[in-house]
């Protein structure tokens, strides 16, 4: 059966059969004989091929070529293949008597198979029109036909897999395969299994019934009738298809509790966008809640969230779906992005905390990285309740607890017995319908009733039809069983819709509206769309059925049709509400339109970055201007320097600067062609600051320099402001610049600063003022900077001053080895951060070195040089260099003797080859004060460790020569401090002093611990004052 169809994607099982020996036939036989021979042969297979289901598509010689699933797609493809390769085998070896009398001689067949995706088409050649079908499968059935022997069935892999529990194979391992890349596991195919189960793929549309499910319904009703300080989050998780759904709303439809209900939907767009699922949740709350207008919306969420909060602008633009004009990627927006995270993630806890609400998110396993951590850091909380269905077990952050986890089990035998019976109750309870559906949908009760749909029986309930069912490629082939019931002008409307999306409106058909509802109504009697309770909405039945129409489509015919899909989309946008902008530089771009995907890229990209969707903003931005590159855009110079500013701005937030450093050295000559100086001014100051983060100091010096010269030609305040305060952090940082140039720097900004037009201004010169007394080892006014910061973040609502100020208050704490402290004020500059974020890690960093200096025993080695080695790429010397430090204590702490060495080893390269002095000279007074303990001259901060027999030789030379290598690096640090008074040089001088008593020069001794003494006193460092008094003076 064929019929008149458009090129589409399809997985087929395809075929090649093949006579053995076809040419020394002809030489025997002569070209007339052997014709007929190879004719009688290959008739008859196609006639088996045919019977089977599949669609013969010509023949190559010897050799006949055909697929099963397309142009009309059967059930059980792969089988059916498999079925008729051992029918053609079986004919052919029944022929054999008949050729032999005829021909004189009994040819051998050889059958190779393969499956996957192929383009299938209808090709005009003259007058001729056939189907025809191009893909690697069609080629790797020839190839695999070549290789097996004269009587064989040989399987690709592909092959293989859909028939695994329906067939008998046997691997004969891996060949080489002409033209194929890798070599093929190959399989012979023996027969076909007398006990088909199994049932990997799973799919479809919702059963009806509900059965077998009582205990699961009275377990959730008890969890719902407790109040949310016991409840927590319940998940109820099973594999797709299982039932979740028709579970939580049996249950959810028979509540009496008075509760009001908010549900939100995952589905798979949702995982690569951000914020969707947490914010359809607010809304559904909103609308019950009857908070249907903006300002009702404003004074609801008011309430949420207390007197201290206000919802804000975007989250209200946010929750209302209004678009908001795209804007530049600034600080302001950044903290607007938390502050609206924030916000939602409070709202939603008020709710789960109210007994008077149940918070329900469905298909939680397709959350966004944002919406899983609001809802993570939710059912943290104490007294919230959460209900989520789910594929996975833990679809948050938080494991749930072992009440907490509903899982959704295959139903037995007799439920499925149910099923059938009330499915087709003319077949009453039939034992053998029951057992077959059982066995091929192994308990999954959305899969029985799409099999009762496809099976036809008997009064008695026997199957008239075989009821087969595979991986994902039969799944493919139910799908297009019924797609293909309908016309093409059905089809084309419906490849239309599932490109946009799961969720379906009549617009989407791009028809008028009695035509798209006649298409509708036909695709529903299908099984194909499910009508939505609101108005002008269905939806595809399952995301399976959309997923597989969308990829039926090839690349050549869907550029038209993903222009279409912006039309419609655009024309809709107002009603659609929320930002299209995604979507559609998706399908611009898809559709071959680079030029005018890259604007809305942009719009993506800002939009991501009004919700702090850092990874999301990077990929738009990553798209945008790898398009910006191409000959096809011709992008005005405001779009240039729109997206490359941006891309700049959010690789240096998320500490990237390797990449960030690339980015601005192969785009600074367009920003140098243009008439505005701000852009350039801006990339020169952000690549500078780049080069610094990756130690490269000469190009640091003279990126800043040449952003200074062109700032002040502007004679722009602000901007020499901004230019000066970077140039601070270049400053504290090569050892080549006077570090007294940092205060000078700080003066000269704070007319700037201060009248506080520019909070990120404010913010960075604080910071590294605060860095340059750390630097110089005055902890006080160290301590005072950050205090300052945090007063600033605090009082102006900047999210961003308060991770600062709290990670320098968590670096001071680490210096004066106040561990406790220092990780609670990295936990408090991480909760000002967000994930992903250079602030973020670089806290994280001061959390986890505390924590291993506090004893802390459950973090890794291979976790700090993975995290090192990462951080390295990106070009975050410091935080590399950090990391591999303590990866050396964490050895040493275990007894790790030789490890621990050579880790200190790697770290001391990583030192020397360039690291910022500040960092340079804390690492070296570490690394001198390990020697120091080790050659018992310092208390030991952590748990002495046992040592293996293998460690001894390497401790007992590290003992008798550590006091000459802390003497070693204490000379190296004198030959490299900054200042030579403060923290720093006391620390030095305490070590030193603790060798001149060890060496018995008391007097020297003396003069040293003395000063030392003096310091630590004035600064209120009591840890380092303890240590003194362990001393023998």
């Amino acid at each position: 059966m064929t019929q008149d169809i458009a090129s589409e994607m399809r997985w087929v099982a395809t075929m090649m059969v093949d006579l053995v020996d076809s040419t020394a036939l002809t030489e025997s036989l002569g070209a007339e004989k052997a014709f007929n021979l190879v004719q009688s042969v290959l008739k008859r297979a196609v006639s088996v091929i045919e019977s089977e289901g599949g669609h013969f598509v010509g023949y190559a010689g010897d050799s006949v070529f055909a697929i099963f699933g397309a142009p009309v797609a059967i059930e059980n493809a792969a089988v059916c293949a498999a079925r008729a390769a051992l029918a053609i085998q079986q004919d052919h070896a029944a022929q054999g008597p008949d050729l032999l009398a005829r021909f004189g001689t009994t040819p051998q067949l050889r059958i190779g198979l393969a499956g996957g995706k192929v383009m299938v088409a209808m090709l005009d050649m003259a007058q001729d029109r056939r189907l025809n079908a191009l893909g690697t499968a069609v080629n790797l059935a020839a190839r695999v036909q070549a290789l097996a022997g004269a009587g064989d069935i040989l399987c690709a892999q592909a092959m293989a897999d859909e028939l695994e529990g329906y067939a008998l194979l046997e691997s004969i391992g891996t060949r080489e395969v002409k033209g194929m890349a890798q070599p093929q596991t190959l399989h012979r195919l023996k027969g076909l299994s007398n006990d088909p189960s199994t049932l990997t793929g799973r799919m479809a549309r919702g059963a009806k019934l509900h059965v077998g499910r009582d205990d699961l319904v009275a377990r959730l009703d008890a969890w719902l009738a407790t109040p949310p300080g016991s409840s927590g989050q319940m998940v109820i998780h099973g594999p797709p298809g299982i039932g979740k759904s028709r579970l939580l709303r049996h249950v959810l439809d028979r509540r009496n509790t008075g509760a009001l209900l908010a549900m939100a939907y995952c589905t798979p767009s949702d995982a690569a966008s951000s914020l969707e699922p947490v914010l359809n949740l607010l809304r559904a709350a909103a609308r019950a809640a009857g908070a249907q207008t903006v300002p009702a919306q404003d004074r609801w969420l008011r309430a949420l969230i207390g007197p201290d909060g206000h919802p804000g602008p975007s989250l209200l633009a946010l929750l209302s779906g209004s678009a908001r004009e795209p804007g530049i990627l600034t600080d302001e927006g950044a903290r607007d992005a938390l502050e609206t995270r924030q916000n939602i993630g409070q709202a939603l806890a008020r709710l789960a905390q109210d007994s008077g609400w149940l918070l329900v998110v469905e298909d939680a396993h397709w959350l966004d990285p944002i919406s899983r951590d609001i809802l993570s850091d939710l059912v943290a909380r104490p007294a919230t309740r959460l209900l989520l269905t789910s594929r996975t077990p833990a679809p948050l952050h938080v494991i749930p607890a072992a009440d907490g986890r509903i899982d959704v089990t295959p139903l037995r035998e007799a439920d499925i017995a149910i099923l059938c019976a009330q499915a087709r109750p003319e077949a009453g309870a039939a034992a053998e319908l029951t057992r077959v559906i059982y066995q091929k949908s192994e308990g999954n009760p959305l899969f029985a009733e799409e099999l009762l749909r496809h099976i036809a029986t008997s009064g008695s309930g026997q199957p008239l039809a075989d009821v087969t069912a595979g991986t994902i490629g039969a799944i493919q082939n139910l799908i297009f069983s019924r797609f293909d019931r309908l016309g093409p002008a059905d089809k084309a409307a419906l490849k239309l819709a599932a490109l946009i999306g799961r969720d379906v409106r009549r617009s989407h058909l791009d028809l008028p509206s009695d035509e798209a509802d006649a298409i509708l109504n036909r695709a529903m009697r299908q099984g194909l769309l499910e009508r939505q309770e609101e108005a002008d909405r269905w939806q595809f039945s399952h995301v399976l059925i959309q997923e597989a129409i969308a990829n039926s489509i090839p690349e050549t015919e869907a550029a038209p049709l993903h222009l279409a899909a912006t039309r419609i989309l655009q024309a809709e946008a107002r009603d659609l509400g929320g930002d299209l902008s995604q979507r559609l530089a998706l399908h611009f771009e898809k559709a071959g339109l680079p030029a005018r995907a890259t604007p809305h890229h942009l719009a993506a990209a800002q939009g991501a970055w009004r919700i702090y969707a850092l990874d999301l903003c990077l990929h738009h931005l990553e798209r945008a201007t790898a398009q910006i590159e191409t000959p096809e855009v011709a992008a005005d110079d405001r779009l240039v320097a729109d997206i490359l500013t941006s891309y700049l701005r959010v690789l240096d937030v998320v500490g990237h600067w390797v990449k960030l450093c690339t980015i601005a050295d192969r785009h600074m000559h367009r920003l140098r062609a243009l008439s505005d100086p701000a852009p350039l001014i801006f990339a020169l100051t952000i690549r500078a600051k780049g080069a610094n983060q990756c130690v490269d100091f000469v190009t640091a010096r003279a990126r800043i320099a040449e952003a200074l010269t062109l700032a002040e030609a502007t004679g722009d305040g602000n901007s020499i402001a901004v230019v000066k305060s970077v140039k601070m952090d270049i400053v504290n940082d090569h050892a080549d610049w006077k570090i007294d140039d940092v205060p000078r720097l700080f003066e000269e900004t704070r007319a700037y600063a201060d009248h506080g037009n520019d909070p990120h201004l404010a913010q960075l010169r604080l910071y590294e003022m605060a860095s340059h007394y750390r630097q110089t080892g005055d902890i006080p006014q160290a301590l005072a900077m950050s205090d300052e910061l945090i007063h600033l973040g605090a009082t102006r609502n900047d999210s961003r001053a308060l991770a600062f100020g709290w990670w320098v208050r968590a670096s001071i704490s680490a210096m004066i080895e106040n561990y406790p402290l220092a990780e609670q004020e990295a936990l408090e500059s991480m909760r000002n951060a967000l994930p992903g974020t250079m602030d973020y890690s670089t806290a994280n960093m001061f959390r986890i070195s505390a924590r291993i200096m506090a004893g802390d025993r459950s973090i890794t080695t291979i976790f700090l040089k993975d995290l090192s080695a990462q951080r390295a790429a990106h070009g975050d010397s410091s935080v590399a260099i950090i990391a591999s430090f303590f990866a050396a204590v964490v050895h040493l702490a275990r007894g790790e003797v030789r490890a621990g060495l050579a880790q200190l080893g790697q770290t001391d390269a990583m030192v020397y080859a360039g690291a910022e002095r500040g960092l340079v000279q804390h690492y070296l007074i570490k690394k001198a004060e390990i020697f120091m303990t080790v050659a018992g001259l310092f208390p030991n901060p952590l748990p002495q460790a046992r040592l293996s027999l293998a460690e001894l030789p390497t401790a007992i030379g590290l003992r008798l020569t550590a006091r000459r290598r802390a003497k070693e690096t204490y000379a190296d640090l004198r030959a490299r401090i900054a200042v030579t008074d403060g923290f720093h040089m006391a620390r030095i001088q305490l070590g030193e002093g603790r060798i001149a008593l060890a060496e018995r020069r008391r007097a020297e001794a003396d003069q040293l611990l003395t000063r030392a003494e003096t310091v630590f006193r004035a600064q209120g460092v009591q840890h380092f004052l303890d240590i003194l008094e362990t001393f023998p003076r």
